[in-house]
């Protein structure tokens, strides 16, 4: 039935492919030009919620004293999987008092927490003499969090933090800047402890007071909120650069799968399940990055798929 199954759903498919595109979500999800509020889950540890202001994201936060507040803004309509890139500009981050100011991106399996952070801080400490620009990866500091080797000037231009998740449990980060000179710079980095499955996405900011914090006082103003699903081919389940065979395995390995599917399972429309629409979506890329590369299997593409599939039929019953 499973054989009979996918081979009516590709012969189904060849007229599909002719009007459905593979892939059309990226990009600019958020540009904060309206009150997109209610597009997102509010997390927080001290009376923060979401604002705007000149069509930016800048959040409140409430009374801070001389403790840490954090607040994290989940998108509810879109999760980061395998192929996934997720980005903020990060506009400006305005001190108020001597203490840390963060602001960037948190990932969380819920969004009841304030997750795992990827920031761009601010350590302002003017009895001191320091001003300096840090990066916080999942409470680590990068360069050992004595200022960065190559100093961000302060934010004449936005800085952009992007999230890319190349694996199951991996991930890469950028933050692309303006140097003094304005030419183009960047800090790089790679987290591996990521678990299997879905990730809510948030934009977060936080401050850690030395001194007391304005109450409903703003500091962090954010930016385009980005992100782009399955940075490979549509149907390139193993991220080789080809959409071909072995991606067509992984796909009938999972075959009929309903929920909680991933892209490495073969989900491609990152509706968490493994059907006919994802077997469009590799017939319509198959031959991408290889030799073949039209955009709607020809017959011999199709007699090739359907091969693969009985072969791949008789290896599932033994």
């Amino acid at each position: 039935m499973f054989c009979f199954s996918l081979c009516v759903a590709i012969l189904a498919i060849v007229g599909v492919a002719l009007v459905s595109p593979a892939n059309a979500r990226a990009g600019v999800i958020d540009d904060f030009s309206s009150d997109t509020s209610s597009m997102y889950t509010v997390w927080t540890s001290g009376g923060g919620a979401y604002g705007r202001s000149g069509e930016q994201y800048v959040p409140t936060h409430g009374p801070a004293a001389s403790s840490t507040t954090r607040t994290v803004s989940y998108r509810n309509d879109h999760v980061l999987n395998v192929g996934d890139t997720v980005g903020i500009d990060i506009v400006a981050l305005d001190v108020e008092a001597k203490g840390h100011y963060f602001a960037g991106i948190a990932l969380s399996k819920d969004t009841t927490s304030a997750g795992t952070t990827f920031v761009f801080d601010r350590e302002y400490k003017p009895d001191e003499g320091m001003d300096v620009f840090q990066i916080l990866t999942a409470g680590e500091w990068y360069g050992g969090g004595s200022g960065l080797t190559d100093p961000i000037p302060p934010l004449a231009n936005p800085v952009t933090l992007t999230l890319e998740r190349i694996s199951d449990t991996t991930l890469n980060w950028e933050l692309a800047y303006t140097k003094a000179d304005d030419t183009p710079g960047s800090y790089t980095g790679t987290y591996s402890s990521l678990d299997a499955g879905a990730y809510y996405f948030g934009i977060t900011s936080s401050h850690y007071a030395y001194a007391t914090f304005p109450d409903g006082g703003t500091f962090a103003t954010m930016d385009n909120l980005t992100w782009s699903t399955y940075a490979s081919t549509p149907g390139d389940f193993n991220l080789d650069g080809a959409v071909d065979v072995s991606d067509l395995g992984i796909l009938a390995t999972h075959y009929g799968t309903a929920t909680d599917a991933t892209l490495s399972m073969g989900d491609a429309n990152g509706d968490g399940a493994v059907d006919v629409s994802d077997l469009g979506i590799l017939a319509t890329n198959y031959g991408a990055g290889t030799a073949a590369t039209s955009a709607v299997p020809e017959p011999a593409g199709l007699t090739l798929l359907m091969g693969a599939i009985a072969v791949l039929c008789l290896f599932r019953r033994r």
